[in-house]
């Protein structure tokens, strides 16, 4: 039977990093990228972010990222700074690069129930005033890494 994933728009590429700042100059310099919206690691912090959760555990992990504006989507550039997370184990396994691509849904509960029960494993989650998200780690797909954001909708 087919189903309708609830799919609205792919949101940004996501790469992690080991140094922040010397990522966003390089992207500067190199892709002529700018504009860098860059959120510190306090912006992790409860409130605003709860539920935080890293390998089905609970976790009080933080991090740094910046966004710049590549075409019609942006690039995320994330640097590990507090906790356990996904990226340590990426920094730690690869080096860093190419991690993830995000993906706005508008069902993020039922995306996530369907995507494990297919075999997908959740790596690594939060809830914030404003949007949900998860990082699904696709083993079928070579372990291709989705981020599935959901924005909270009012009432």
């Amino acid at each position: 039977m087919p189903f309708a994933f609830s799919f609205v728009k792919v949101k940004h590429i996501g790469l992690v990093v080991p140094d922040l700042n010397a990522s966003m100059a390089a992207a500067s310099q190199l892709l002529g990228l700018g504009a860098f919206r860059v959120i510190e690691p306090e912006a992790f912090e409860a409130p605003p972010y709860y539920e935080k959760k890293y390998r089905g555990s609970d976790e009080d992990f933080a991090f740094r990222c910046a966004y710049a504006p590549m075409g019609p989507l942006e690039i995320e550039f994330i640097q590990p700074v507090k906790g356990k997370t996904v990226y340590d184990d990426f920094l730690r396994e690869t080096g860093g690069g190419l991690h993830h691509f995000a993906i706005e849904v508008q069902d993020l509960e039922r995306e996530l129930e369907r995507m494990v029960a297919a075999g997908g494993a959740v790596i690594q989650s939060a809830k914030r005033t404003g949007l949900s998200w998860a990082y699904v780690e696709l083993g079928s797909l070579n372990g291709l890494v989705l981020e599935l954001i959901q924005p909270k909708v009012a009432g």
